[in-house]
């Protein structure tokens, strides 16, 4: 089991894929915002992830979705 806040916090590290040079790395939260409240009271939010090898930030142009549920995955 992931053990992942439920809500993002700036700086928090994910490991994620970049989708500039394709390097799996911790990458920090450096912006979040709340997208939608789900039917079960749990808050679905766009985060934004600074690749540490080139600089890309994910999730700009392709929204990241941060939505926990009781399992706690990021999709």
């Amino acid at each position: 089991m992931l053990e992942l806040p439920p809500i993002p916090k700036l700086g928090y590290e994910i490991v994620w894929d970049c989708a500039n040079c394709d390097q799996s790395n911790p990458m920090p939260i450096i912006g979040k915002s709340k997208n939608a409240t789900n039917e079960d009271g749990s808050i679905c939010h766009t985060i934004k992830l600074k690749c540490p090898n080139c600089g890309y930030i994910n999730g700009e142009y392709r929204a990241i979705f941060y939505n926990l549920y009781e399992k706690g995955v990021i999709v």
